[in-house]
């Protein structure tokens, strides 16, 4: 199995309250969750290339994620396999 890489950003990269977002969140799981940096890197990982594929698709701001921007991102995981 190969190592993820990040996705690749578009010309902007995430919005900045997004990276703000993403940053705390791995803050959280660091410090109050005490999970091990692999795990946070991979949780990292995971989100940022959902923020970057909503992002894309016009549903930036979390307040405009529902369920389904979540099912219809997994779809397209499963997709592409």
């Amino acid at each position: 199995m190969k190592p993820r890489q990040p996705p690749a950003s578009g010309a902007g990269g995430l919005r900045p309250e997004l990276e703000g977002l993403l940053q705390g969140f791995r803050d959280f799981l660091v410090v109050e969750r005490r999970l091990a940096r692999l795990t946070v890197e991979s949780y990292g990982l995971d989100l940022r290339a959902f923020a970057a594929a909503v992002q894309g698709l016009g549903a930036g701001k979390p307040s405009a994620w529902d369920r389904s921007v979540v099912t219809d991102h997994l779809g397209r995981l499963r997709r592409e396999g």
